[in-house]
């Protein structure tokens, strides 16, 4: 009889685990919150928190501003995508600017081409040069780890209207055509001045220079880790355990 000695490490059954954990999202990203009132200069210092449902690629990642705020030149111009643009190429993405996410140690800057996690918070800063500060604390306190990506194009208009009446659309999309959503908001219903914040689908208020009270991606899952195994013959895996699981962990 002839037998096999396996050897297991903890490593890669690890890797392997978190490769195939069984979560289940909504397949789009989704708007969770934009800050219509930025503080600082305001066409510079606007963002939107996007959740990315299923998960996405950065470079398939679009943004429209209402056409209203398409205006002056092409630097105020749809991210990746052209409705009612002005002559001129639509504006694209690059990395984020992670110093303006204050309170968070776990904040990575992305660029085109990177590979969102499912159920994760996205800062898409709508401008270039990007200059003031927010307080994420709030958000980023249970560990979650919060991806930043910002326009290429320095808008000399606001993105986002913040004074006046009636109704302001903004269109979340991807470019392989699978998402498409609308959200609008009520220029009458803004809260005050300078942090004035919209969470769909109609929620207003004003938390000034801090990040809209939005919740958080899934915190990562911590695995424990297992000790490694020389095993002749057959050998039984141990239960996967450590914090943040879904229930739905398994080995493959």
């Amino acid at each position: 009889m002839r037998f096999r000695s396996i050897k297991l490490s903890s490593a890669s059954l690890l890797i392997s685990w978190v490769l195939f954990m069984n979560y289940s999202w909504g397949q789009c990203p989704i708007i969770q919150a934009i800050l219509v009132d930025a503080c600082g200069t305001e066409q510079l210092n606007e963002f939107v928190i996007i959740n990315s449902g299923g998960g996405f690629n950065t470079s398939s990642l679009q943004l429209s501003f209402d056409q209203n705020n398409n205006i002056i030149g092409p630097e105020n111009n749809d991210i990746n995508m052209n409705l009612n643009n002005l002559a001129g190429p639509p504006c694209s993405l690059q990395p984020g600017n992670p110093t303006l996410i204050s309170g968070c140690s776990n904040v990575i800057s992305v660029g085109p081409g990177t590979n969102i996690p499912p159920n994760s918070m996205v800062v898409l800063q709508t401008s270039a040069n990007a200059a003031v500060a927010y307080d994420f604390s709030s958000i980023c306190g249970t560990g979650n780890c919060i991806y930043v990506i910002q326009n290429t194009c320095t808008r000399s208009a606001g993105g986002f209207t913040n004074a006046g009446a009636g109704m302001r659309e903004t269109i979340l999309a991807l470019s392989d055509g699978s998402c498409t959503l609308s959200f609008s908001y009520n220029l009458a219903s803004l809260t005050g001045g300078n942090g004035a914040y919209f969470i769909p689908p109609g929620t207003y208020g004003n938390g000034g220079c801090t990040a809209p009270p939005v919740s958080g991606g899934t915190p990562p899952p911590n695995i424990n880790p297992i000790a490694n195994v020389v095993q002749c013959g057959s050998y039984t895996l141990p239960p996967i355990t450590g914090v943040n699981l879904t229930g739905g962990e398994a080995y493959y």
